[in-house]
Order: C-alpha cells, then sequence, then structure tokens
C-alpha cells in the first residue's frame, strides 16, 4: 500500500510540474459590436509572430501550458505576445504587445528511498 501512495504521490508532482504555464488576460472592445473569435500570437522577437492560436468563441483569456499539443514554449526563453479580435471574419490590429520569458520548470528530485529505523 505505500509504494502505490509513494508512486502515486511522485506521478502527481511530476504531472503538475510537467503542466507549467502562463495565464494571458485582456479586455476585448465589444464595440460596435461583440467580437466572434480572437487569435492570440506569440514568437520570438518583437512584432514578429510565428505562433498563432485561433479561440472561437471570442475569450478574453488564454493559457499557454508547457504541454501545448501545437506550439509548446521553450522554457528559459523570452517571447512577445499580441492579441486580436474578429467579428464575423473581419480582424482587428493587433493589441499592446506584452513581452516575458516563459520560466524554467526545476526537474524533480530523485533518488528518494526509504529506510528502517
Amino acid at each position: 500500500m505505500r509504494k502505490c501512495l509513494l508512486a502515486f504521490l511522485l506521478f502527481a508532482s511530476t504531472a503538475f510540474a510537467a503542466t507549467h504555464g502562463e495565464r494571458f488576460t485582456w479586455t476585448n472592445s465589444l464595440a460596435p459590436v461583440s467580437p466572434t473569435s480572437n487569435t492570440f500570437y506569440c514568437g520570438t522577437a518583437s512584432g514578429i509572430y510565428t505562433m498563432v492560436w485561433q479561440l472561437t468563441p471570442a475569450v478574453q483569456s488564454f493559457d499557454w501550458l508547457t504541454t501545448d499539443p501545437v506550439n509548446p514554449p521553450t522554457q528559459g526563453t523570452k517571447y512577445y505576445c499580441a492579441v486580436t479580435e474578429s467579428v464575423t471574419g473581419i480582424e482587428s490590429g493587433y493589441s499592446n504587445e506584452v513581452s516575458f520569458i516563459f520560466p524554467v520548470v526545476p526537474l524533480p528530485p530523485s533518488g528518494l528511498s526509504r529506510q528502517d529505523h
């Protein structure tokens, strides 16, 4: 029983570390009509966005996780991101740009053992 619990706890802590991410939030303009979608952009140079996420229906936040199947981030890399909104296919200009360094998630400890007293 103890081995099963320890294995579960180690798996859970590894899974938690593997899903680290960054949350981005914004306010859609809602004028003159509510947007139908957003597009979130990121890249490693200011104004040059090589990664794109289509967000439909329109939302006001996005979580970029280390487990992203399409655009996984590189830990320790500086990124520049912006968002647009669209109304029935007509896209706005870019929002203000934010930059950040995607944090490096430490590796879990190893060599755990148990000793009898």
